[in-house]
């Protein structure tokens, strides 16, 4: 984390019905006074690559798709969203903000930094989503939605056995990585499937060694802990060596470059949400493409656009579902959205998320995941769930 403290100040995007990126003025669009909901990311962080960069777009596609169609009980809704450029020191100063100044029920995030998690931790303040890459965080006022990165580590392992493979391999990134390669490891072990870790920099020239000692290990299937452009060079680097093991990945790397790498072609791709690419696509992420499309249409045709960027969507859909089940009102409080959040059962946001039920007091973490593989440019599969046994999960995570 260190130099963290020497990023950019914090950039405030202030997301409305009225703002000028596209969709706020539609007929059906209700008047009044709004309800307000806080969001909170690291969208220009250094650190993650831009990998969060077109988030502000997806929470303004989710406004004004959301204000099209009458908003949340006639009211208009408005975002608060509070970038912390990966600033520990901006990150609580922006979650004291959305807290004590905007007084919003909730906070929709895809990351928040540990100063600013452990803060909302006390305030009891509801957020819902995520984290993504400072994480995982589990305390009963953070509403997942989605697989985390705990049921992301089971995931992996589950895929590489339901397709009979005997061992997972796991190139992690060196340094940073050493936390998900515990869980990797502890995953294959529940699971019943030998494992190998070898750790990798995204810096070095070559991988030709790592490769042939996963190779030489037996990992008949593979994850490599990289950004897209670095599962490529690998991965083609392992094949120039005869090695090509099942390759397994999360669906955050699918970017347009990863899809149409003819090495890549067959990998499989762990994802918390359904595909919204697939051909038998669930309505509810058959939405959040359609509202991409017309709403955010250079951000969803991105070539760095990928299914990562759902979270947001998804957590601002389950913010819309609690709402509308507790009836909340302009000025609604913590406890108000609670109580909304706490009546769900079995949600799936129209088969967006796998079925979701928060109970007072507990921390919810599903044990279900998608599944897709890229097909030759796009990503195929995906459109039901696959779950874990949820003892393999509690198992490892305590």
């Amino acid at each position: 984390m260190a130099g963290l403290a020497a990023l950019a100040a914090a950039l405030m995007l202030v997301v409305t019905a009225c703002s000028s990126s596209g969709g706020g003025s539609d007929a059906d669009s209700p008047g009044g006074t709004p309800i307000v909901v806080g969001a909170m990311c690291s969208c220009t962080a250094q650190m993650t690559g831009g990998a969060f960069s077109l988030q502000p777009q997806v929470i303004q596609a989710w406004v004004d798709h959301t204000n099209a169609g009458g908003g949340i009980n006639g009211h208009p809704v408005k975002v608060i969203e509070l970038d912390d450029a990966g600033n520990p020191a901006t990150a609580l100063q922006n979650a004291k903000k959305l807290v004590q100044q905007y007084k919003v029920p909730a906070i929709l995030f895809t990351e928040v930094l540990p100063s600013a998690a452990a803060y909302l931790k006390s305030t009891e303040t509801p957020l819902i989503g995520f984290d993504l890459t400072f994480g995982p965080y589990s305390f009963p006022s953070l509403f997942t939605v989605g697989a985390d990165e705990w049921t992301a580590s089971v995931a992996v392992g589950d895929i590489a056995k339901r397709a009979g493979k005997q061992k997972f391999g796991y190139m992690y990134c060196n340094p940073g990585c050493e936390q998900p390669h515990a869980m990797a490891k502890a995953s294959a072990e529940k699971l019943g499937i030998g494992y190998f870790g070898v750790p990798i920099s995204l810096s070095q020239p070559d991988y030709v060694a790592q490769c042939l000692a996963a190779k030489s290990a037996g990992a008949d299937a593979l994850e490599i802990g990289s950004n897209g452009n670095g599962v490529s060079k690998v991965a083609g680097q392992c094949a120039s060596q005869q090695y090509n093991p099942m390759l397994i990945g999360g669906a955050f790397v699918a970017t347009k470059k990863v899809l149409n790498d003819p090495v890549l072609n067959g990998e499989k791709l762990w994802s918390s949400y359904a595909n919204y690419q697939g051909d038998s696509t669930p309505p509810g992420a058959k939405v959040f493409s359609d509202a991409m499309q017309k709403y955010a249409g250079a951000a969803f045709n991105d070539p760095e656009f990928t299914p990562q960027y759902e979270l947001a969507w998804a957590a601002g859909q389950m913010f819309k579902a609690a709402a509308e089940a507790g009836k909340i009102k302009p000025g609604a409080t913590a406890d108000d959205m609670r109580r909304g959040l706490y009546a769900l059962k079995n949600e799936t946001l129209g088969g967006l998320i796998a079925p979701t039920t928060y109970e007072p007091g507990k921390f919810f973490r599903t044990p279900c995941y998608y599944e897709f593989t890229i097909d030759s440019g796009k990503l195929t599969g995906g459109d039901k769930p696959n779950c874990v046994d949820q003892s393999v999960l509690d198992a490892i995570t305590g």
